[in-house]
């Protein structure tokens, strides 16, 4: 739980500085590729919080964090349909609480995602 939270105040953070949206994976394990369509290079964990890149058609090219440690922000691309967008708080001091895992409006739940 203390790796997630730390993870979501580093995209919240990260979102500050360079205006990233927010967007939280759907799938069990969506997977996480060098390229669209290209080969997999990590699988996300359901409810990972990633920053939002760039958007290619049903492609969206993502940074997230493999660890709690800010300095090796990856990027790779995942399929746009496995992403739940997350709204800023009109605050810009303060985080979304996250929502329990039985209240996420999940749409898109697979065991494994492209």
């Amino acid at each position: 739980m203390k790796r997630i939270l730390a993870t979501l105040v580093l995209l919240i953070l990260a979102q500050a500085t360079y205006a990233l949206p927010l967007a939280q994976t759907t799938a069990t394990a969506l997977n996480v590729r060098i390229a669209p369509e290209g080969s997999v290079v990590v699988s996300l964990p359901r409810y990972t919080v990633v920053g939002v890149v760039e958007t290619q058609g049903d492609w969206t090219k993502i940074m997230y964090f493999p660890g709690s440690d800010p300095a090796p922000a990856k990027h790779g691309w995942v399929s746009t349909y496995y992403l739940r967008a997350i709204k800023p708080s009109n605050k810009r001091t303060e985080a979304q609480p996250a929502l329990p895992a039985d209240e996420m409006p999940i749409t898109n739940d697979t065991a494994s995602a492209n």
